[in-house]
């Protein structure tokens, strides 16, 4: 879409942004992106009339792939900023909201505002329930479990924004805000001690570590790097790592990668092939740096997952949760993942911590019910 901005006649338009006479013509993403670059700029001037300016103008075209970005590289949480920007429009019918975040998010579920309006609903409610049947990630951090917190003095963005986590290491460095908002749990159905999804908990045993610094393989040009993150099937590393699982006798989780290997070197494609493509670049990335990674198995079953974890994490067993569901007809191009450390609650609920990268091999009929319980001051008991 482009943007058709009115000039006086004075102002000489640039070649290329001059296709409309009077008119400075330029594409939207660009005027957002450099707007947004422009007015973050602008936010340190300590004249609160400019700063007020400042931040109603980047209310209205505020680029969040830009505003997101942690200095430390991580992104922080989408959804609840959208939630706060379409809360700040003030939007005429209030109910709209519900229709409005919906479609800005891209849920597949929707609710009825007419059968919810008549039976007098809350809407705040309304729109908790609906960023929470859509599957969003939500984390039972520590600074949300606290039982003196009482979650009603929260606004809804307010309350996503505690429970909401902020990614640090997505494995895609283009179209990051796109894959993160299929970051979502399959299938989810509300309980009352938490919301039921179908997944995968990995067992991480603490001495299933996998040291990749005695790998000997040549050093890497940065250039040839940058290649091999496109092409990670091509690199010596993964080749290496599935020599090193066979010497472990660790032959399911070798033949795995092997078939992964072999699919993508003959130009198979799927859209589980592509996210898989994504972690085998973290895999890539860790071998090349020299990390230790992590065997994940099923419970009963052999070694058939590997993950990155963090240094602290060695030494200590871990569970990840996975889902997987391949793109919906019509709903949309991405399908639904996620990879996330998790602890066990009371009664086998278990509590998301954070994203966590790394390749598992399974088939549908091991997928089982997985309970995420609720923050802890959201139940009764709290």
């Amino acid at each position: 879409m482009d943007l058709l901005i009115p000039v006086e006649r004075s102002v000489q338009v640039p070649e290329r942004y001059d296709l409309v006479a009077g008119e400075f013509c330029v594409q939207a993403t660009k005027f957002r992106k450099q707007a947004t670059i422009f007015l973050l700029a602008c936010s340190d001037i300590r004249w609160e009339e400019h700063h007020a300016i400042c931040s109603e103008v980047l209310s209205k075209v505020e680029r969040y792939s830009i505003t997101l970005r942690r200095s430390d590289g991580g992104l922080n949480p989408m959804s609840s900023t959208i939630f706060a920007d379409i809360e700040q429009r003030g939007v005429e019918n209030a109910w709209d909201t519900l229709a409005i975040t919906a479609n800005t998010c891209a849920y597949e579920t929707r609710l009825d505002v007419k059968s919810l309006t008549r039976e007098r609903h809350s809407l705040s409610l309304c729109l908790l329930a609906q960023f929470l049947l859509n599957g969003e990630i939500f984390i039972c951090s520590t600074k949300h479990d606290n039982a003196n917190r009482n979650s009603l003095m929260y606004t809804v963005h307010g309350l996503l924004d505690q429970i909401q986590p902020a990614i640090d290491d997505l494995p895609i460095s283009t179209k990051e805000l796109t894959f993160l908002k299929y970051c979502r749990m399959p299938s989810v159905r509300f309980c009352v001690r938490g919301l039921e999804t179908d997944g995968y908990i990995w067992d991480l045993p603490k001495h299933a570590n996998l040291s990749t610094s005695d790998f000997n393989l040549p050093n890497l040009s940065d250039a040839k790097k940058n290649y091999l993150e496109s092409y990670p099937w091509e690199s010596f590393e993964l080749k290496a790592l599935v020599e090193r699982l066979k010497q472990r006798k660790e032959f399911i989780l070798a033949a795995g990668i092997y078939e992964y290997l072999e699919k993508r070197r003959k130009d198979t494609t799927s859209p589980a092939l592509d996210y898989m493509d994504l972690m085998a670049c973290k895999l890539f990335q860790a071998i090349d740096r020299g990390f230790q990674l992590r065997l994940a198995n099923l419970p009963g079953q052999r070694a058939s997952g590997i993950f990155v974890p963090r240094r602290w994490e060695l030494s200590r067993p871990m569970n990840v949760l996975t889902t997987w569901q391949p793109p919906q007809k019509g709903l949309n191009e991405q399908g639904n993942a996620v990879s996330l450390k998790v602890s066990w609650g009371v009664g086998q609920v278990v509590k998301p911590r954070r994203w966590i990268n790394g390749m598992v091999f399974f088939s549908r009929d091991e997928r089982k019910d997985v309970l995420i319980g609720w923050p802890f001051s959201w139940t009764r008991s709290g």
